[in-house]
C-alpha cells in the first residue's frame, strides 16, 4: 500500500470513530478489498441460490411485498444454503472482475441474511435476533479471505465505498417489511444493472420507500435513504431528483417540487408471508 494510500484508510478510520458512521465492526479498511480490477474472466456460479430464490420468494402477496418462506426451506435447501455460503466464503472476490465482485457481496449479503433468520425462525423481527450480544447486522457471520466479516461490513465497507452506486442498496434485502424487496433471481455480472434498478423502481414507488401524506406532505421514507442521503446527492435538492428518477410521473413530480421535511419510518417486521 503507498503513502498515500495508507495516510487515507487512516484518516478514514478517524472520520468514521468521530461520527460513528460506517459502523465501527468494520474487519479492514476500504483499501483492503478495494483492488484494481482483476483480469480474471471466470463468472462465479450462483446457479443454487438463484434456485432457492426462486422456490421460496412469493411474488404474489397481497401486500405488494415480496415475502420469503422461511419456515418452508427443507432440509435439503437449508444444506444447500449452507454450502453455497461456504463455497463463496472459500473465494477471494478480489481475484474478479468488478461486475462479479459486486454479484458476489449482494447475493452473499442475501444468503447470510436468509440463513441468519432460519437460524433464529420463528422471529417476528429481525432485529430483535442477538448474537452474542450483538445486533444481527454487527455479528460477524462469515471469513472471506481470512477476514471475519458482518453484514454491516459488507454493506458500508465494502459495497457502498467502493462502488459508490446508489443502486446496490435496492439490492439489499435485510428481511425486514422496510426494505428493498428480496429478488427472485440471483444477481449476477451480467444481470446486475438491470436488476437493481428494477429494484429501484420497486422500492420507490411503494409506500414503504416513498409515501406522500397529501398535497403539502410531510414526505414519508424509508430510513435507508435518511442513512443514504449523502450517496444519493451532495444536497437535498440532488437527493429528491434522482428519487424522482425512479419514481412514477405523480410521485415523480411531487419530489421536483418539495420543500418541506421528511419524515423516515422503519419497519423491521420479518418479510416473511
Amino acid at each position: 500500500m503507498s503513502k498515500r494510500l495508507a495516510l487515507a484508510a487512516v484518516l478514514l478510520s478517524v472520520m468514521a470513530a468521530a461520527v460513528g458512521y460506517p459502523p465501527q465492526s468494520m474487519a479492514l479498511s476500504v483499501a483492503d478489498w478495494d483492488r484494481a480490477e482483476a483480469g480474471n474472466p471466470a463468472v462465479i456460479d450462483h446457479g443454487v441460490w438463484d434456485g432457492l430464490l426462486h422456490r421460496y420468494v412469493v411474488e404474489s402477496h397481497a401486500s405488494g411485498i415480496n415475502r420469503f418462506r422461511y419456515g418452508e426451506v427443507s432440509a435439503a435447501d437449508r444444506a444447500a444454503l449452507d454450502r453455497y455460503i461456504d463455497r463463496l466464503a472459500g473465494l477471494d472476490p478480489r481475484d474478479y472482475r468488478r461486475k462479479e465482485q459486486l454479484a458476489y457481496w449482494i447475493n452473499l449479503y442475501n444468503a447470510l441474511t436468509v440463513q441468519l433468520i432460519i437460524d433464529h425462525f420463528p422471529v417476528a423481527d429481525i432485529s430483535n435476533i442477538r448474537i452474542d450480544g450483538a445486533e444481527p447486522w454487527r455479528a460477524p457471520l462469515v471469513t472471506v479471505a481470512g477476514q471475519p466479516l458482518s453484514l454491516d461490513d459488507i454493506e458500508h465497507r465494502i459495497l457502498m465505498p467502493i462502488w459508490k452506486d446508489h443502486r446496490v442498496l435496492f439490492g439489499l434485502a435485510c428481511g425486514g417489511l422496510g426494505c428493498p424487496d428480496i429478488q427472485p433471481r440471483a444477481c449476477t455480472g451480467p444481470n446486475s444493472r438491470e436488476l437493481l434498478t428494477s429494484a429501484g423502481r420497486r422500492f420507490i414507488n411503494s409506500d414503504r420507500g416513498l409515501s406522500i401524506a397529501g398535497a403539502r406532505g410531510p414526505l414519508r421514507a424509508s430510513r435507508v435513504f435518511e442513512t443514504y442521503e449523502r450517496d444519493f446527492g451532495k444536497n437535498r435538492k440532488e437527493f429528491l431528483r434522482l428519487l424522482a428518477h425512479y419514481a412514477e410521473d405523480r410521485k415523480a413530480l411531487y419530489l421536483l417540487g418539495y420543500k418541506g421535511n421528511i419524515q423516515y419510518q422503519d419497519n423491521w417486521k420479518l418479510n416473511a408471508p
